[in-house]
């Protein structure tokens, strides 16, 4: 389970041949239909007992993993997920942990009948006492965060921050901050009149919550400066001239502070830092070609070593050679725009949840923004405009 595996059964003690066979067979016609792990083993051990009640075979399975845990399949997505309430605490952090998990790379039908299942679990939670502690708030904020229903997140995570009964982990802070900057662009592009001034309401929060954490919690982590990196970045898309600048370099600074805490461990805090010191104009283009060579060679060799790979890991070799083309100047050329979108191809392949497809779009979407931006005064022979948007649609 250390190595990632999702669930285990193993024999605790000599089996029955006979029983052993009932049990196996009784779990896996149910596991494999689309069952709950928990009651696919709760009915092998009734069918075994009922039938092997001379044996002690029925209890010898000893079981790990999260109850809640299902296999994918089409048949498992359209049936109800939980059809009885939680007898514990316990319980229902781990049903709210596991369809967090689900949600990560759920598509279609089954996002929707997560989303559904969403609603659920939120009316149980707020209709009772019982479960209204900040540690499951702050799970089921997790669970809307990982759905992208943004209000609903920050809205839980302030609940869960102020509830009487406090048991929210400091991530949920940071938590909130993210959710913040992430529904503030959302917000300023309706058509509410009101819009953009709510925006920078939800980004000052965002910004204050951090402060609060450095100010309590020194130094700040590299994740906390990441996330005020990215809290900037996006406000920067909301203002114009001298106000932008501003937070370009507000993002610059963090992302460069996160990148020396972190020591250079995370790519896309790298990547971060070189794109807005080449907005900015902080480094010479000799040296943001270096680094992001070097880091486009560091992102090959780790996706070519043995091992499981994630998709961050993936995503940077196609993000390092975005930010190499760009920095040469080369973005609009037809086979440098056809090398990078093939490797976002293959980064995506991975199965990335919305957040992650989202977060590294977003960042192109922030390109797109800045570059035609004559408030910057770049001087690029020609704007990468087409060639970024071909990007931005393939994450989508």
């Amino acid at each position: 389970m250390s190595a990632g595996v999702r669930a285990v059964i193993a024999a605790g003690w000599s089996v029955d041949d006979a029983a052993g066979l009932t049990f196996a067979r009784t779990f896996y016609e149910q596991f494999l239909a689309g069952e709950l792990f928990g009651e696919a083993v709760r009915a092998a051990r009734l069918e075994t007992w009922s039938r092997h009640a001379t044996t002690s075979t029925w209890g010898a399975f000893q079981c790990y993993g999260s109850p809640e845990y299902r296999l994918r399949s089409t048949v498992a997505s359209e049936r109800p997920r939980f059809t009885k309430p939680p007898v514990s605490r316990g319980e229902l952090i781990a049903r709210l942990r596991s369809l967090a998990e689900r949600a990560g790379g759920a598509r279609g039908a089954e996002l929707t009948g997560l989303a559904r299942e969403f609603d659920t679990q939120k009316a149980l939670i707020l209709a009772s006492d019982r479960w209204q502690d900040g540690e499951t708030l702050a799970e089921l904020a997790g669970f809307a965060a990982q759905l992208e229903q943004f209000q609903d997140a920050i809205e839980l995570y302030r609940q869960a921050l102020n509830v009487a009964k406090g048991l929210a982990p400091l991530q949920a802070v940071e938590q909130l901050a993210n959710m913040l900057g992430r529904e503030a662009p959302r917000l300023a592009v309706t058509k509410d009149t009101d819009a953009a001034a709510r925006a920078i309401e939800l980004f000052g929060e965002a910004i204050g919550w951090l402060n609060w954490l450095d100010e309590k919690l020194k130094p700040p982590t590299a994740e906390r400066l990441a996330l005020r990196g990215s809290v900037h970045k996006r406000w920067s898309m909301l203002t114009r001239e001298k106000e932008r600048r501003g937070h370009l370099r507000s993002a610059w600074q963090a992302y460069g502070d996160a990148r020396d805490q972190a020591r250079g461990k995370q790519s896309y805090q790298l990547l971060n830092w070189l794109a807005l010191g080449f907005l900015l104009k902080k480094q010479r283009p000799q040296e943001l070609i270096a680094m992001a060579q070097d880091e486009l060679t560091l992102a090959r060799k780790k996706n070519d070593s043995p091992g499981d790979r994630s998709f961050w890991d993936r995503v940077a070799v196609p993000d390092a050679l975005l930010h190499l083309a760009l920095f040469e100047g080369r973005l609009t050329e037809p086979k440098v725009i056809d090398e990078i979108d093939n490797a976002y191809g293959n980064a995506l392949a991975t199965g990335p949840s919305a957040r992650e497809r989202a977060s590294a779009r977003d960042h192109i979407v922030f390109l797109a923004e800045m570059l035609p931006d004559p408030a910057l005064k770049l001087k690029m022979a020609a704007l990468p405009g087409g060639e970024l948007q071909r990007l931005i649609e393939r994450l989508r």
